[in-house]
């Protein structure tokens, strides 16, 4: 597995890494869908990838999740979205003078920004994201004591009672509802790691694989008008789904690979790594950069890039942020015990 986290060689610092490949494909997906420049039937897959590829990521083989990382992480969230809202309320106040809203008074009313934000619209990811973090921990707890085939039959399972809530009490799908992304947590802690080896290892022709994956999940979208709700974000943690998510990566890796034997590959290769690298920070503030960028400018594709690139700055910055606040929280926490000896 030593290839599949750091592919290729590195360049200007990034890792190559093809989970953070797949995840930069899906925050793609993210940004064509909110910016209404793809149909959402095209781009439905975007989250459930992210889903996979973290579950993935936590079932590498000896990869520990102490009480202690569950929390840096949980830490790191907050971290981010309370910075963004903080960041955001002071250049909406700068865009739109005439509101003459103080800074602070996100702090006099956290209700509007926090859940009626109108720029941070994916505040709901982080309740999502909390939940499938101690989710992660639990599979992480029963992986010695049940098969993989019984632990993703009690997921589907679990997941049909789920729909049937959902759809009994509210009339609708709602995907803050972890029982429903059971399947694809199941599905990405089991079965990713095993096919992405599979793509990377056994020889085979790429190209070959390639086209069938691409012709497949041409097959697949064909269905369209015949399943519609199919397509939309109401179902898309349906496991009939399952197969499009199968071509999807399949296409995806493959054309991983294919890239690496070209100078010009290797290089958007390392920006969709770049991108993977920071979905968080993407996805909970690109629409508040698109929001204050189309005071700027009309085109909507130009808003988009602008958009993802002002997520990776963010994400830098944060990032940066985070790491030296956490390590000036762990010297206060170490420096205790020497001063009570």
């Amino acid at each position: 597995m030593k290839n599949l986290k750091k592919s290729g060689s590195q360049s200007s610092g990034e890792r190559l890494d093809l989970l953070d490949w797949l995840k930069g494909a899906a925050i793609i997906a993210v940004i064509l869908d909110h910016r209404f420049i793809v149909p959402q039937a095209f781009v439905v897959w975007s989250v459930n990838i992210f889903v996979l590829v973290t579950a993935a990521v936590y079932a590498r083989p000896g990869y520990v999740f102490p009480g202690k990382k569950i929390f840096h992480k949980m830490a790191h969230l907050f971290f981010v979205v309370a910075f963004a809202v903080f960041f955001f309320d002071f250049l909406y106040s700068l865009a739109v003078k005439e509101q003459n809203r103080a800074l602070l008074s996100v702090l006099l009313n956290p209700y509007y920004f926090f859940v009626k934000n109108p720029y941070l619209g994916d505040i709901w990811y982080v309740t999502l994201h909390l939940q499938i973090l101690l989710l992660f921990y639990f599979f992480l707890k029963v992986r010695p004591l049940f098969k993989p085939q019984t632990v993703f039959i009690a997921a589907v399972i679990v997941a049909i009672i789920s729909y049937a809530v959902s759809h009994s009490l509210i009339h609708r799908f709602k995907t803050i509802f972890v029982g429903e992304w059971l399947i694809y947590i199941a599905a990405g802690f089991y079965g990713l790691l095993p096919l992405l080896k599979k793509i990377e290892k056994c020889p085979h022709n790429r190209f070959f694989w390639l086209s069938v994956s691409l012709f497949s999940l041409v097959a697949i979208y064909a269905l369209y008008p015949l399943f519609p709700l199919a397509f939309t974000n109401r179902n898309r943690c349906s496991f009939l789904m399952l197969p499009l998510y199968f071509f999807l990566i399949v296409f995806l890796s493959e054309l991983f690979w294919i890239l690496t034997g070209f100078p010009a590959g290797k290089w958007i290769r390392s920006i969709g790594s770049l991108l993977g690298h920071h979905t968080l920070a993407i996805y909970l503030t690109h629409q508040a950069f698109a929001t204050l960028w189309f005071k700027m400018i009309s085109s909507s594709g130009l808003v988009a890039l602008l958009s993802i690139g002002s997520g990776i700055l963010f994400g830098m910055l944060t990032n940066q942020l985070f790491t030296l606040l956490w390590a000036f929280a762990d010297g206060i926490v170490a420096a205790f015990p020497a001063s009570k000896s």
